[in-house]
């Protein structure tokens, strides 16, 4: 879990969502647990497709000083993006 991980949560009402938790440090000096969601199960088929969407999000946030909601947003449209291609 040095990097987050990736796991699959359920939930009471819709499809169950896919979730990426990382630590960071606080201002002082404690780990503040972090989790956001990364896309519905429908939206991400795979644990590899949501993995990918977290690669993609913390190269692209390297490259550009996004915040990391910024950065998944950017993924889930381009995670829809890509299976848009595959359909056709």
């Amino acid at each position: 879990m040095q990097d987050g991980s990736v796991t699959v949560e359920t939930r009471k009402r819709g499809p169950d969502v896919w979730c990426f938790r990382w630590r960071e440090p606080g201002a002082d000096g404690r780990r503040i647990h972090r989790r956001i969601v990364l896309g519905t199960s429908d939206e991400l088929k795979s644990i590899a497709s949501a993995r990918k969407t977290v690669v993609w999000n913390q190269a692209r946030n390297q490259r550009q000083r996004h915040s990391l909601t910024e950065s998944i947003d950017d993924g889930r449209r381009f995670v829809a993006a890509l299976s848009a291609a595959r359909a056709y």
